[in-house]
């Protein structure tokens, strides 16, 4: 009886042994498949009004997950804030112009308006990147070992607000004399006072691809330059949808991602 008790304490403890063992293994395994990033950048929009520069505005966080040797699985989340100024001035419908929604009907008492806008966005993003130079051998440059391109697909949330009014609640009246692009931008107010009312406020899809490149690595920190061109399904982000009256084309916005990537490895 106390052999066989022994034997099954002796039994019970190598089991629990050799579960605790395949539990560390399994964790080790992960923790070494598994890499987490943070970054920011510039957004900006392909659109129908000229993008504007207005510093590095968009910041993201990463989950990375490797299937095969040169094949990663990527989950980001993002926000930001993308603007626009058009330097030629946009006349209203009634003038046979392209503004032609509601939100500028004041502007069909005057000559114009030069467009300026601010679109919020929020999105969840899956991307599969591929390593094609992965397979090169140690001699080979180690920054194409860290090129990589990618396809994307997920969701975004936008929010557009255009600049239609001065700090007095009045509207812009640029309808006499020659002003300079860089004049009237300069007299805006930068307060996005209106909030667009075509195709605003909602969750749409988006996909697109785009390209990275490893900028410095050591044993578990790598740092990458990274760059995503975006179909948003919209071509409302920028406040217009007729970049001129004769071009009455509803072409998609398109919202574009580059910036700085952080990447720690469990």
């Amino acid at each position: 009886m106390t052999n066989c008790l022994t034997y099954s304490r002796a039994s019970a403890t190598q089991i629990l042994m050799g579960l605790l063992i395949l539990c560390s293994l399994g964790f080790s395994s992960l923790r070494a498949q598994t890499t987490i990033g943070a970054g920011g950048g510039y957004m900006r929009l392909a659109s129908d009004v000229d993008s504007d520069f207005k510093g590095w505005n968009y910041g993201k966080i990463s989950w990375y997950k490797p299937i095969k040797y040169n094949n990663t699985i990527e989950l980001e989340f993002g926000a930001g804030s993308a603007y626009g100024f058009d330097p030629q001035r946009k006349l209203h419908g009634a003038f046979r112009g392209p503004l032609v929604e509601d939100d500028y009907k004041d502007y069909a008492v005057v000559g114009g308006l030069y467009l300026s806008y601010k679109t919020f966005i929020s999105y969840l993003l899956v991307k599969n990147h591929f390593e094609p130079f992965v397979y090169f051998s140690r001699s080979n440059s180690s920054f194409l070992k860290g090129l990589s391109i990618h396809i994307a697909g997920g969701a975004y949330y936008h929010k557009t607000q255009l600049n239609l009014y001065d700090e007095q609640g009045a509207i812009y009246n640029f309808s006499t004399g020659t002003i300079s692009a860089d004049r009237i931008k300069f007299s805006l107010d930068n307060e996005y006072e209106t909030t667009f009312s075509q195709d605003n406020l909602n969750i749409k899809p988006l996909v697109g691809i785009g390209l990275s490149a490893r900028l410095f690595h050591s044993w578990n920190f790598d740092v990458h330059f990274s760059y995503s061109f975006l179909n948003s399904f919209s071509d409302y982000l920028d406040g217009q949808m007729y970049h001129r009256i004769n071009e009455k084309t509803n072409n998609n916005d398109w919202i574009q991602l580059m910036g700085i990537n952080v990447k720690y490895k469990f």
